[in-house]
């Protein structure tokens, strides 16, 4: 995978939580939980390949603080987010 392609993922990632984001708001407002997920998300989203946050590693560290979140949302909460 080139710096392209991963920049073209990351892009793709951040737009579709946004339009999740915007579609689940519209029913009720997000939990704080569910408003951290999407912040986590979106951060994780922007970083691009070759930057100075890629290079240090934080994408492995705002994933597994990712999966830690994700361990302590309800069900409802994490079907929520992830449009299941």
């Amino acid at each position: 995978m080139n710096w392209r392609d991963f920049d073209n993922k990351q892009l793709e990632m951040q737009m579709k939580d946004l339009k999740r984001c915007i579609e689940i708001q519209a029913e009720r407002p997000l939990t704080v939980r569910e408003k951290d997920w999407f912040n986590l998300r979106y951060d994780r989203g922007s970083i691009r390949c070759g930057s100075r946050s890629y290079r240090s590693g934080l994408i492995s560290s705002l994933d597994r603080a990712i999966k830690r979140l994700e361990k302590e949302m309800t069900s409802d909460e994490l079907r929520r987010v992830k449009g299941e």
